[in-house]
């Protein structure tokens, strides 16, 4: 077994716009946390999301991320969302973002 594991995991998901993505991505309640040349970092809480620029729009076709987060019904409700009930439990809500990126967002029921 080794010594080394894992604290924390953030995606690198595509992005033809930066600003573009910012704005999408502040509906969920991201904020920039640092830009590059080729990179930006959105940052919610402990959650941080990154993004390389890339050359083509719609590049995020075929990508997800799923993000866990409290009081679900009411960020549907924000970002103009269906809610769901999922059979496991789970509120959750579906985006896609302007590179094509499926964005699950939900929240396990008590």
């Amino acid at each position: 077994m080794s010594a080394w594991r894992a604290t924390s995991a953030s995606p690198v998901l595509p992005s033809f716009d930066f600003a573009a993505t910012a704005a999408f991505y502040g509906r969920l309640g991201f904020s920039v946390a640092r830009t590059y040349p080729d990179l930006l970092i959105l940052q919610s809480g402990q959650v941080e999301l990154q993004f390389a620029s890339v050359a083509n729009p719609q590049t995020g076709i075929g990508q997800r991320v799923y993000l866990r987060g409290d009081n679900v019904p009411a960020g549907a409700s924000e970002a103009g969302a269906a809610l769901l009930r999922m059979d496991w439990g789970a509120d959750e809500f579906r985006l896609v973002d302007p590179d094509g990126t499926l964005v699950r967002v939900g929240e396990t029921l008590k």
